[in-house]
Parts: structure tokens; C-alpha cells; sequence
């Protein structure tokens, strides 16, 4: 029984695209991913996690030999965050041990629950308190004059003699 699934393609520069397989075949998910040949593609590592009461067996399926400046950019969560891929990868979910969909808001959720979680920049508790004070003269252009940035009224010019 052949049905249709939703894939990640982990192009070589570190984007992410989703691709459908009408008909899954894990022995032909080279093809997707733009090789001539299954030598040396296969599954490198696979999570099993529970996220959002969803399961997930996330699989990662590259190569790790191929021609010098063809290696893949993307930075895979550990254990294979040290491994060298080339070309494009392949990122398979399986519920059960039969393929499932996956999309990429929700790669991006597992990815960083396999992460550990981050930190969002600009977070309240990452805010820090800006003592200058904004009030005060400010030049033609909007500046403060604080003496930092100088109006060009104020500025000499060496050249005029």
C-alpha cells in the first residue's frame, strides 16, 4: 500500500523546503533528494519524541561522502550536529513505523525542543533599561546634541584657505 507524504528537503545551502511523494519508497528517497545513486544514503539518526500530545520518529537521511565544496550548511540538532553531510538531506517522520507527514512549522518546533529551547532576543527579561537621557537640543537632522554627533555648522573645513 503506497500513499502520499509529506517530506522535509534539506538543500545543500541550509533551506528547508517540504516536498510530497505521491508513492513512499524509503529505498528511492535518494531520488528526492537529487543523487544518482543510493551509495551511502541512508538514515543517520532518528529522534523519538512526544510534542504538543503529538509522536514524532524523525529521521535524517544524507550522505556523508561527496565532492569538496558541496557539503550541506544546515546545523542538525545532536547527536549528528558534528556530522558532515553533502548535498541535500531528506527529513521523514514516521508514526508507528509507517511514514507520516510532516510540515515545516512543525520541524521547526521539534528542532528546537531538540535543542533545548531558545532564547528569543528582544524578550522583556533581555530588555535592558537604557539610562541616556533622550531629552535635550536636538540638531536640524534630529540628533541630540550631545556632542557625540557634531552639526555641520560646527565643522571646519581644512581645505578652505
Amino acid at each position: 500500500m503506497s500513499k502520499t507524504i509529506t517530506v522535509l528537503s534539506v538543500e545543500k545551502n541550509g533551506e528547508i523546503k517540504e516536498v510530497v511523494i505521491k508513492n513512499y519508497n524509503e529505498s528511492e528517497l535518494y531520488k528526492k533528494a537529487g543523487f544518482k545513486t543510493a551509495d551511502g544514503f541512508k538514515s543517520y539518526t532518528t529522534w523519538d519524541l512526544e510534542l504538543d500530545e503529538k509522536q514524532y520518529s524523525i529521521s535524517v537521511f544524507g550522505k556523508t561522502k561527496g565532492r569538496a565544496n558541496n557539503e550541506n550548511k544546515y546545523e542538525f540538532p545532536p547527536p549528528v550536529d558534528n556530522t558532515l553531510f553533502f548535498g541535500n538531506c531528506i527529513i521523514v517522520n514516521k508514526n508507528d513505523d509507517s511514514p507520516a507527514n510532516i510540515n515545516l512549522n512543525e520541524w521547526e518546533s521539534i528542532y528546537e525542543y531538540l535543542y533545548g529551547g531558545f532564547e528569543d532576543i528582544g524578550d522583556e527579561d533581555s530588555l535592558e533599561e537604557d539610562d541616556d537621557d533622550e531629552s535635550g537640543p536636538r540638531t536640524k537632522a534630529g540628533y541630540l546634541k550631545d556632542g557625540f554627533v557634531v552639526d555641520d555648522d560646527n565643522c571646519i573645513d581644512e581645505d578652505e584657505d
